[in-house]
């Protein structure tokens, strides 16, 4: 191994370094709260729904959650403003994915999860994009921390068996 070798191989070590990092902030942060989650996991026509009542009243009451776990929520403008904001860079996520670009897609998804701590939505979508690319030991850790997170989501289980399956 020449000089140039070990340097290239030492940059490597401590980019993968710097990511498992970076995927152990994601994997332990401290989750948001139901209500957050319940409003990411809207559609965004579901969400923008929310709107015109949110407008008309200052604070609505939404029944959501999974069908297992239907609960009621006040969602405020605040909450609103929020959700819509990541929206945006969920948006970019899900684009990059039906592109097969699942590299983008992790990187949009883990953007999403600097302003939504905790979000099962979003860690099963960086676990469902790493299974994507082939990398199942850290598609694994984030499949289970989202069923960790929400242990009676169908959605984030099957995802997860599946990728168990691979």
């Amino acid at each position: 191994m020449g000089i140039f070798d070990f340097l290239k191989s030492k940059k490597e070590n401590e980019r993968k370094s710097e990511s498992q990092q970076e995927d152990e902030m994601y994997l332990t942060a401290k989750p948001i709260s139901r209500k957050q989650m319940a409003l990411l996991w809207l559609d965004p026509p579901n969400l923008r729904q929310l709107e015109q009542g949110i407008a008309a009243y200052g604070v609505i009451t939404v029944t959501m959650g999974d069908s297992s776990n239907l609960v009621d929520y006040e969602i405020s403008q605040e909450d609103y403003d929020w959700a819509k904001g990541i929206e945006k860079v969920v948006d970019e996520a899900f684009a990059a994915g039906q592109r097969n670009d699942y590299k983008r897609a992790i990187q949009c998804y883990k953007k999403a999860l600097e302003l939504a701590p905790g979000c099962d939505l979003f860690l099963m979508s960086i676990g469902s994009s790493y299974a994507q690319l082939g990398q199942k030991s850290i598609a694994l850790k984030y499949l289970e921390r989202a069923a960790q997170i929400s242990p009676g989501n169908t959605r984030i289980k099957n995802n997860l068996n599946n990728v168990r399956r691979m």
